[in-house]
Order: C-alpha cells, then sequence, then structure tokens
C-alpha cells in the first residue's frame, strides 16, 4: 500500500486537523491521511520515532 510507504518514511504527512469526532474517539495528536473512502488514523510518536496506525474510519462517518 503506497500510503503506508509513504507514511513510514515522512510520518508527518498526515492532517493534524481532523474531525472532532476523531479526536474525541482516539486523543489529541492523532492525525489522517485520505484513502478514499476512508481516513487512516494514526499516531506518530517523535521522541520513539514510532508510527501507530489508529484505525480506517469511513469519511462520511468521521462528522
Amino acid at each position: 500500500m503506497r500510503c503506508l510507504d509513504a507514511l513510514e518514511s515522512f510520518p508527518e504527512i498526515g492532517s493534524p486537523l481532523v474531525p472532532d469526532r476523531i479526536e474525541r474517539e482516539f486523543g489529541p495528536g492523532v492525525r489522517t491521511i485520505v484513502v478514499t473512502p476512508f481516513y487512516l488514523v494514526y499516531t506518530y510518536r517523535l521522541e520513539a520515532d514510532v508510527v501507530q496506525v489508529e484505525a480506517l474510519v469511513p469519511q462520511r462517518a468521521a462528522w
């Protein structure tokens, strides 16, 4: 999956501007990448250089 390759190489590529519902469910600091028709929701911990994929959320359900 190309988006996962990009995420591995550039973990800050995702948007930190996420729908309120996603932030409430997954906590502050989550990011999203669009993988139509989903948001790939993930957390990036810079100090550990670790990306944790949290979920695939349908875009329509995110709002």
